[in-house]
């Protein structure tokens, strides 16, 4: 009997563990993906260069109109680029962005250690605004 108690008991343990777990990495990993750098070019201390994003949207909602953007890595908001909006994102589909951009040599140089700085910003159904980092994994081979 104390045995079962015991059982029901670590279970139920085991499942509010999961239960917390998964509902904060929800609310970091809504979006995640890969980015791939190609065309790189430097002139004049800032580097010209093509990059291409692979997001899964991992939110609960369908999105219209998601801009993505692109950030400087320093504290800050400065929007050092933006894709044009993605017109409709269904919840756990990818969206596929490439763009040549410009960006500071510096900045540049952080990606060799870092990922580049991307928020997705929309509106969800009650029209609040909502602005979340997209986690991203650099990959050479990327659809185009």
């Amino acid at each position: 009997m104390f045995l079962r108690f015991l059982r029901f008991t670590a279970v139920l343990a085991i499942a509010a563990i999961m239960t917390a777990a998964l509902s904060m990495a929800k609310d970091g990993r809504d979006f995640a993906g890969f980015y791939k750098i190609a065309n790189v070019a430097e002139s004049g201390g800032r580097i010209e260069l093509t990059l291409t994003l692979q997001i899964y949207n991992y939110s609960d909602a369908d999105l219209n109109q998601a801009v993505v953007a692109v950030h400087a890595s320093n504290p800050g908001t400065e929007v050092l680029a933006t894709f044009a909006p993605v017109e409709l994102w269904r919840k756990g589909s990818d969206a596929i962005l490439t763009q040549t951009i410009s960006i500071p040599k510096d900045e540049y140089d952080r990606w060799t250690h870092d990922q580049p700085a991307i928020t997705i910003t929309y509106s969800d159904a009650d029209r609040q605004e909502w602005q979340r980092t997209a986690q991203l994994s650099e990959r050479a081979a990327l659809p185009l």
